[in-house]
């Protein structure tokens, strides 16, 4: 996975994923830039996960390290993956009130019907949560 950081967009050059070719992500966190011009400024290596000799990560390698380390830190009961990473952001985003076509957006789906998927998750709680927090009666 190549990578490049221009002001506040992440842009993604894969081969692996489903829309091959370039993806781009919003970077809005000032911490998460610099951390990674840092790590760019300082691997040798064009990637931004390189293996050990600089090359490409293999997709289901780097779902071995991940499900390792999360045995090394404990977590149990859910599955350790990088689409759970995912999923537990959207349904975050939701619940703390995100927008469903920012979501989209950010995702990068091409598709509202995709995103709203996520909404599935939600149960009536959280939606009146989300309700009350943003509802000007609630005030």
């Amino acid at each position: 996975m190549n990578c490049g950081v221009n002001k506040s967009i992440l842009k993604i050059y894969s081969s692996q994923s489903r829309a091959k070719g370039k993806s781009i992500v919003s970077c809005s966190s000032f911490e998460l830039r610099k951390v990674l011009y840092r790590w760019l400024s300082r691997n040798k290596f064009s990637l931004l996960f390189p293996t050990g000799e600089g090359g490409r990560q293999i997709q289901r390698n780097m779902l071995r390290d991940l499900k390792l380390l999360g045995t090394k830190l404990g977590i149990t009961g859910v599955r350790v993956s990088f689409h759970t990473f995912r999923h537990t952001f959207a349904v975050n985003y939701l619940r703390a009130g995100g927008n469903l076509y920012y979501l989209s957006r950010i995702l990068g789906h091409s598709s509202m019907k995709t995103t709203e998927r996520y909404l599935q998750s939600l149960g009536v709680e959280d939606l009146r949560a989300v309700h009350d927090r943003l509802s000007l009666l609630s005030r």
